[in-house]
Order: C-alpha cells, then sequence, then structure tokens
C-alpha cells in the first residue's frame, strides 16, 4: 500500500488486520507482483478492517482517487464486467451514473459486458474497444451522443472464461483453455 505516501502519518493498521500487515510485508520482501498478490490477498478472507471506511483516511483518500462526477476530455468509453472481482461492477456503475449526471453534455459510453471478469472483459471486447479507439484517432464522429449504456452478451459459454492461473491469454479450443491471461501461480 503506497498510502504512507500520500498521507505520511498512515499506518497500515488503520485499514488493514495483523494478518494482512504480515502478508504485505512479506509481499515487499518477496517484491512479488499481481500473482502473489492473488495468492495472498484473495484467500476468501476479510484483509481489511470493518471499521476502516471510519477513519479520516478513507474520506480523505475518497476525495482524491476517486474518478467519478469530475470533468473529463470526452469522448470517454468505459468498460466493466458484470463479474469483475477487482473492480466491482456495482461501483463503477454508480461512479458511471454519477458522471454523466455531474457533467451534462459529456460523451460517456459505458460498455457492459454480462459475465466476464476483469481481464476477460477486455478480451471478449477486443475488437470493440480497439475500433472505437481508431475511429476517434481518424476523427469519425460518435454513432450516439450523451452519456449511453452498451451491453455486450459475452460470446463463449461462462465456462471458456476462466479467472484463475494456469490458463492462456487467447482461446485455444477446449474448455480447459480461456481468454484470462495468466496472473494466479
Amino acid at each position: 500500500m503506497m498510502l504512507g505516501e500520500i498521507f505520511p502519518n498512515f499506518e497500515l493498521s488503520d485499514w488493514l488486520t495483523l494478518l494482512d500487515i504480515a502478508r504485505t510485508q512479506l509481499l515487499r520482501e518477496v517484491e512479488g507482483g499481481i500473482g502473489v498478490s492473488q495468492q495472498l490477498f484473495l484467500s476468501g478472507e476479510d484483509i481489511i478492517r470493518e471499521d476502516y471506511n471510519k477513519t479520516w483516511y478513507a474520506s480523505a483518500y475518497a476525495k482524491i482517487a476517486n474518478a467519478g462526477r469530475k470533468p473529463f476530455k470526452d469522448p470517454l468509453l468505459v468498460l466493466q464486467g458484470t463479474q469483475d472481482r477487482y473492480v466491482a461492477y456495482t461501483a463503477t456503475s454508480a461512479t458511471v451514473q454519477a458522471t454523466c449526471d455531474a457533467i451534462p453534455g459529456g460523451n460517456l459510453e459505458y460498455l457492459v459486458v454480462n459475465g466476464t471478469e476483469h481481464v476477460p472483459t477486455l478480451d471478449a471486447t477486443r475488437q470493440i474497444w480497439l475500433k472505437w479507439i481508431e475511429c476517434r484517432f481518424d476523427g469519425w464522429a460518435l454513432e450516439k451522443s450523451g452519456c449511453i449504456r452498451t451491453d455486450v452478451e459475452i460470446y463463449l459459454p461462462l465456462d471458456r472464461y476462466k479467472s484463475v492461473g494456469n490458463s492462456f491469454p487467447q482461446f485455444a479450443g477446449l474448455p480447459e483453455y480461456s481468454y484470462e491471461v495468466p496472473l494466479g501461480l
């Protein structure tokens, strides 16, 4: 956690349980990446103290970290999978709605992929967002303006999208392979 860089008096014990303070220290010692982080912190146990959100740091951090309800250079495309365990669908939906309400006239497309998790959302919509970016660079006008929501059904059965390690970055044809990048061990 880098909150100590922003708030010099912040202590891990302000937000984390004792077990997860130890896990954080271990992560630093081994210089672990995403795969190690998943193994340490996605164990199903509570890693954050129940009362963390009552600290001064929670409200101060929310003011600087919340991307919503702020002016943005449009057009903006926001991607979200409904089963994302890292960035909650409900939180993104609320932030997008609050942003659209606060910035009338902004061009924001909220692309929701039903059934996918974090990385599979990018893979399942790759052709859509690449085309969207290409059109912006080519100077094409948006097909629809304002704040709009587009729902995309996934292209493969849910069991073809894996959310844990031992999987491939590209679909390989068999059920045991998936679109998820290998993040876990």
